[in-house]
């Protein structure tokens, strides 16, 4: 759409967020202005006036009613004089159609005021009474205006007139958004977290008298044996005694706790208490164990370095098994006190033998524990070695690594805690954001399509899922998938339809091509049946496939190759579709049920068993409104729900899969009571069983049990629904069924399988059933957003849009606030000497542990922000101790002359994912930010800035960019403006500026422009004093450019080069554009405001802010251009590289 005359800005103020983070600068380039405009089109903003109505400012299509006032239909009204709806056969309307009726107003006040035509005028004149000079003048008024206005129409169709229309739209409406933003709101608790609580509060009140007092003797069972077990080895270690048994003792619960796969206890809310507190009681004796302590006392004990060593292999063994992170860094902790104290002996009550132990297995295990492969991640890996990047010194390190052959060899604890801390480091990759360097890669090629189970393409050579699955980036994006017996079904977000065949051995997506110039909107296949349905934006159905049973809906048996439309549903307005192995369902967007196929059972609900070829309406139904429907396969069942939540089944009823206690079936729709006060959203059917999700996210299993597949943990039948007690901690939001397996999307993007897995389609295939619900592996914090099941196939994409990481990942993201207390303690441990000041270069292990160790703070700072936890209850309160600690360890880290190059990256990547948390408030960036730019050398000098302090500084000022912290500092600013000039008349005020003008308490000499420095209010650093060190450090950077130029021979111009503009220079924007809005508001009238009110204060504050930063803005300007001016007159090349120093610098930007 381009700019016409009748074109209109309809700002919505639910799209001012965005719009106030714009960058204005675009518009001065064809393709963001192109963009910028498409979004204010796409979005509703820009409308012109058409026969169908005028898109309001709430983007909500209005029409003119018979009273002559524009109309919405929707309920938002609130008074007692209609039913709430702003509609044409009351006197109400909204707010937004009542501005709809004033610009209409407004444009037929103008009409009447444009002259008359003047074509009627002359044609009176042609046979009648000849004019007067009045008539002349106004019949000439009339052509001046029709020819202005012709000129104005065609004035608009030309690309220059048209682009300087659109850059005015889009200025206006982010001076709209930026009036009508209100200060950002404090972050509320995390959600997750309270869920997470709530879930546990119920099952800790729904347990059973009998459960707890079964709780209770297994409590005090284990509490005994434990006790037992620790005095019998205190007594053989302090006497000497039945050393052997001891030794025999830990060795065989070594081997017990090795045959166990990993992470076993990492979900804790599924083990049991009993089983967490003996593990806890262990873990805290085998500590003291290990550091020569066993006893409760404290007391040191003389206790064979062997059974230290196996106490050391058995605690790591239990930290694999519970696989959080924060007890996976207290056993490397652990691992370098016991090496530091073994080689410095300063604590008597470290045994001092203890430096090795052997801990190959153990190693091992963290080798063979599997990270995720996301298609992100390699794309990354590939950029980084395009880009000739430095390696990560972790991979290097295990690259080069190798274990010996003897497993009982003992491993330097030092080099063990590297090694372990290498694996996290690379367990943790894929999860990290990616950098700036890697987002437009991210953005462009986001969604990611994983397959899992028998794929020929993909399991020819023996290789375990999940599969990537790259091809499908062709289509622009994953809508949907359904699948068949033989093929799937793929539905582009462009609306197009491709199938694709499970025994391809080249993966091929070919496209149907059935649907004319139709748009598809949903599509509908079944795991064991062989035909398909689609259905258009238009309402309309297609089928095709095999015609058995007449489940095709076109009046025959006949098989269709091609899509076809079935003519029985035009006009229906079908709103969903869904497929069985041998019939049909269509439910329409009023309600009603439409079904066709084979009727054997009664599936079709028609109180007979008869086929039916043509879509015939469930007139049982009548009365009700349902929102889903379910088929089945083979003796089918059908399901569907009402919007009141109630489930009604039909048809074959083996195994109780109807949800009635019986077996018996029935041919017509009964209710499932005891799915009634459940909320029901969904029903899905699956092979002999059926399943409900409430809308709380509950999940309900009944019928068949087999092969595990209602997900209870038992192959018992279950006649009556029952929930999944192991997704009750979850919230479930989507869920797909296969022949014998199924899937369940929860809230947070996570992938739960359970049922049959004999080809892999859970992703494990040495598990032949998974008994209860379990998280799919290798698809971690990828925001999985849909699934689909086959026969033995599982398909599930990503949403393509978020890059979110959960509170809890195994052995990599544990956000809690002993995990970052580990985190510190590490880095101060190992980052010793490496800020650069000494020990140039560090040795390889510490280069290690301090890289895994900022990516993983990096890792648990991005998940804190993206789970929206608490940083008070985690212990990063602003001014907390462990903040501070951090703060002064990664900033030193990160912005240091000398770091080395992956520290400092990997110190600055954490604290571009933490700064919101390491510097919470506006006032603490803004100090940081003027301390560092205050260090720097006044003079051509400053522009010598290290890599590291660049990073710092265009983190701080776009920090003070983002959360509203700019507009903070110009409010507090303007307050402060506001205190200087209350009280004071504007004359006297402007008197008093003018005398400080000529006094010279603003100095404007080259060799100092600048205001003497100084916090006014003590409290907080003012923001000019912030513009004049930004001023002061732009003005240094521009002249050592220019004076290079000076020295440089003419030649050596031609390679000048310039670095991009800096964020510095985008604050220095931004503060002028934030100016200029509070000087003119966009209140509509533009009236003067009234003498003495707090809007008048507000603008004579705004104004002197204003004039204060025009002088230093003057100044600044005054110092750069003489030079480059002198410059620029040597030779056009001369004139050329001044140019671009100019562009860079705020002088060329004014």
């Amino acid at each position: 759409m381009s700019w016409s005359v009748d074109t209109k800005l309809r700002p919505q103020q639910r799209l001012d967020k965005k719009w106030v983070k714009t960058n204005l600068q675009g518009i001065f380039h064809r393709d963001d202005l192109s963009s910028l405009w498409n979004e204010l089109v796409k979005e509703g903003e820009i409308s012109v006036s058409h026969n169908d109505g005028l898109i309001n400012t709430a983007g909500v299509l209005a029409r003119k009613g018979e009273t002559g006032k524009y109309y919405c239909g929707m309920k938002v009204l609130s008074c007692t004089c209609c039913d709430g709806h702003c509609g044409p056969n009351n006197g109400c309307s909204c707010l937004h159609c009542q501005k709809l009726d004033q610009e209409e107003a407004q444009q037929h006040k103008e009409d009447l005021n444009n002259p008359k035509q003047s074509q009627p005028l002359i044609n009176s004149w042609t046979w009648g009474q000849q004019p007067d000079s009045d008539q002349l003048k106004q019949c000439l008024k009339s052509v001046l205006y029709e020819h202005q206005k012709l000129c104005t129409e065609a004035s608009c169709t030309s690309a220059s007139i048209t682009r300087l229309q659109q850059r005015l739209a889009i200025l206006q409406r982010f001076f709209i958004a930026l009036g009508r933003q209100s200060p950002n709101e404090g972050r509320q608790p995390s959600k997750k977290s309270q869920a997470d609580q709530t879930n546990l509060n119920k099952q800790k009140s729904s347990m059973k008298p009998a459960e707890k007092a079964t709780m209770g003797l297994a409590r005090v069972g284990s509490r005994a044996a434990l006790s037992f077990a620790f005095a019998f080895l205190r007594r053989a270690w302090r006497s000497g005694e039945d050393s052997d048994l001891c030794s025999e003792l830990l060795h065989e619960s070594l081997e017990a706790l090795q045959s166990l796969p990993e992470a076993t206890l990492f979900e804790e809310s599924r083990v049991s208490s009993v089983w967490l507190e003996v593990v806890d009681r262990a873990s805290g004796f085998l500590q003291g164990v290990v550091r020569g302590t066993p006893n409760q006392s404290g007391n040191p004990s003389k206790i064979p370095v062997q059974d230290q060593q196996m106490a050391l292999c058995l605690l790591l063994e239990l930290s694999i098994q519970r696989g959080s992170l924060s007890h996976i860094l207290s056993s490397v902790l652990l691992l370098l006190n016991l090496w530091n104290n073994s080689c410095q002996e300063s604590d008597n009550r470290m045994s001092s033998g203890l430096n090795s132990a052997p801990l190959i297995h153990m190693l091992q295990r963290f080798q063979a524990i599997k990270g995720s492969k996301s298609r992100v991640y390699s794309e990354q890996k590939k950029l980084e070695e395009s880009e000739m990047q430095v390696a990560s010194p972790t991979e290097i390190f295990l690259n080069f690594l190798t274990y010996p052959e003897d497993p009982n060899t003992l491993i330097d604890l030092r080099m063990s805690a590297v090694v372990m801390m290498s694996h996290l480091d690379r367990l943790a990759l894929p999860y990290l954001q990616p950098s700036s360097s890697q987002k437009s890669m991210k953005n462009s090629n986001s969604q990611e399509v994983m397959g899992l189970g028998w794929l020929a393409w993909a399991t020819e050579g023996g290789a375990a899922g999940p599969f990537s699955m790259d091809f499908f980036a062709d289509i622009g994006g994953v809508q949907q998938i359904a699948c068949s017996e033989r093929c799937c079904l793929i539905l582009s977000k462009a609306g197009k339809v491709y199938m694709l065949y499970y025994t391809s051995l080249s993966p091929t997506l070919q496209q149907l091509n059935g649907f004319g110039d139709r748009e598809v909107i949903r599509i509908a296949s079944h795991p064991d049946g062989k035909h398909y349905m689609g259905l258009t934006s238009d309402g309309e159905v297609f089928s095709w496939g095999n015609g058995d049973g007449g489940k095709l809906g076109h009046g025959d048996y006949q098989n269709h190759e091609e899509p076809a439309l079935i003519t029985g549903l035009s006009g229906k307005q079908v709103a969903k579709i869904c497929c069985g192995s041998s019939y049909s369902v269509a439910l329409t967007s009023n309600g009603e049920v439409y079904s066709w196929g084979k009727g054997n059972f009664g599936r079709l609900g028609h109180g007979s068993s008869e086929d039916q070829t043509t879509p015939m309406l469930l007139k049982f139904f009548k009365g009700h409104r349902i929102v889903d429907v379910a088929c089945g396969s083979g003796d089918a069942q059908t399901l569907a729900v009402t919007d009141s939540g109630a489930v009604y089944s039909w048809g074959d009823g083996d195994y109780g899969k109807l949800g009635r206690g019986g077996n018996d079936g029935c041919k017509t729709p009964k209710v499932i009571e005891k799915l009634m006060g459940q909320d029901v959203v969904r029903v899905y059917c699956g092979n002999q069983f059926s399943m409900a999700l409430t809308k709380s996210g509950a999940v309900y299993t009944w019928g068949k049990g087999d092969n595990y597949r209602l997900g209870h943990g038992t192959e018992d039948h279950a006649r009556h629904p029952k929930q999944i007690e192991a997704l009750s901690s979850k919230k479930v939001k989507d869920i797909a069924i296969g022949s014998l397996h199924c899937m369940a999307i929860t809230e947070d993007g996570e992938l739960y399988g359970w049922g049959r897995n004999e080809q892999g389609q859970l992703g494990n295939p040495s598990i032949s059933n998974f008994t209860e619900p379990t998280l799919i592996g290798g698809m971690e914090g990828k925001n999985i957003i849909g699934v689909a099941c086959g026969p033995t196939q599982t398909f599930a994409w990503t949403s393509g849009g978020q890059w979110i990481v959960s509170s809890r990942v195994p052995f990599i993201v544990d956000v809690c606030k002993s995990t970052f207390e580990q985190l510190d303690e590490l880095l101060g441990e190992v980052c010793v000497d490496m800020d650069g000041q000494s020990d140039w270069p560090p040795p390889q292990d510490k280069e290690c542990l301090a890289v895994a160790g900022l990516n993983l703070l990096n890792l648990q700072f991005y998940a804190t922000i993206c789970q929206s936890e608490s940083t008070e209850g985690l212990g990063l309160g602003p001014g907390s101790p462990l903040v501070t600690s951090l703060k002064q360890r990664v900033v030193s880290l990160a912005s240091n002359v000398g770091v080395i190059n992956t520290v400092q990256l990997a110190a600055q990547n954490a604290l571009q994912s933490g700064w919101s948390i390491l510097l919470p408030t506006a006032e603490e960036r803004a100090r940081t930010l003027s301390t560092l730019l205050s260090n720097e050398v006044v003079g051509h000098d400053a522009s010598i800035m290290s890599p590291g302090q660049r990073f710092m500084t265009d983190l701080l000022v776009s920090s003070l960019m983002a959360d509203g912290g700019l507009e903070s500092a110009l409010e507090a600013a303007i307050k402060n403006e506001i205190s200087e000039i209350e009280g004071k008349k504007e004359r006297e005020e402007t008197s008093e500026l003018l005398t400080c003008e000529k006094s010279g308490d603003v100095q404007t000499s080259p060799l100092d422009p600048y205001p003497p420095e100084g916090d006014e209010n003590g409290a907080t650093i003012p923001l000019l004093q912030l513009i004049q060190q930004l001023l002061r450090n732009s003005a240094s950077y521009s002249l050592s450019h220019l004076e290079d130029i000076s020295k440089d021979h003419f030649l050596k111009t031609e390679e000048w080069e310039v670095s991009d503009t800096s964020s510095s220079l985008d604050l220095l924007l931004q503060v002028q554009r934030l100016l200029v809005s509070r000087i003119f508001p966009l209140d509509g009238e533009g009236q003067v405001p009234t003498m003495g009110t707090e809007k008048e204060l507000q603008l004579l504050g705004a104004g002197s802010l204003l004039r204060k930063y025009t002088l230093l803005l003057g100044n600044h300007v005054a110092m750069i251009l003489p030079q480059a001016t002198s410059l620029a007159c040597v030779s056009s090349k001369h004139f050329s590289v001044v140019s671009q120093v100019l562009t860079k610098d705020v002088t060329g930007q004014c």
